[in-house]
């Protein structure tokens, strides 16, 4: 794979000093998204279609969806949630707006605009793992602020599952069975996600 890499991103001296076998289960998915890279996203259409996809997902973005009960739930989606809906008015300096409703939570022009300069901006090998990281979290503001070096994974994996976490911790965890469970999905996750967040660490500087 590393060697595979090393030819893909044009010889990135980042991947070329890597040391041999960095061996890990999330190593499959990076080569799935480098693949893909190529494959896929590098084609205009599919370009296109993957950001107008994340930007029209911003109207049901799953950190704008908000509970209405119990208080400590309301209270960590507030916490955990806000601080990333903080973020995105920051940096695309625009109000985020957020709903009890459960359904399509209409957001700005100016935030969509933003966003999708954002998305546009981005190489093609960025934009697959900010693709595939929104649609594992169900949030492309989420995997915006993964990409921007203000989540590490592991926090963008809380986020995405606060409230199956919040459930679990009160009533239970199904465990893996033949038909999977909490643990198998969380555990899917985490190996997506690190792959998403790794593989744009290691991209080189001009593929922002």
């Amino acid at each position: 794979f590393w060697c595979a890499s090393c030819q893909l991103l044009g010889g990135s001296d980042v991947l070329k000093s890597a040391v041999w076998p960095p061996i890990s289960t999330f190593h499959t998915w990076q080569t799935t998204l480098a693949v893909s890279s190529l494959d896929q996203v590098s084609r205009f259409d599919v370009r296109k279609i993957a950001i107008n996809n994340m930007v029209k997902a911003l109207g049901n973005d799953l950190i704008t969806l908000r509970s209405t009960d119990p208080v400590d739930l309301v209270d960590l989606e507030n916490k955990v949630w806000g601080d990333i809906c903080r973020w995105a008015e920051k940096k695309y300096g625009t109000e985020v707006r957020v709903t009890t409703s459960f359904v399509d939570c209409e957001q700005s022009e100016e935030l969509m605009t933003a966003v999708e300069l954002d998305l546009s901006s981005r190489s093609e090998w960025r934009l697959t793992a900010i693709e595939q990281a929104a649609g594992l979290t169900g949030s492309t503001l989420l995997s915006l602020a993964l990409s921007h070096n203000q989540l590490d994974s592991d926090s963008a994996v809380h986020a995405a599952r606060l409230v199956e976490r919040y459930q679990v911790a009160r009533w239970g965890k199904v465990e893996s069975s033949g038909m999977g469970g909490h643990d198998i999905d969380e555990a899917d996750m985490r190996a997506r996600m690190a792959a998403c967040a790794l593989y744009q660490r290691l991209l080189p500087s001009d593929h922002h």
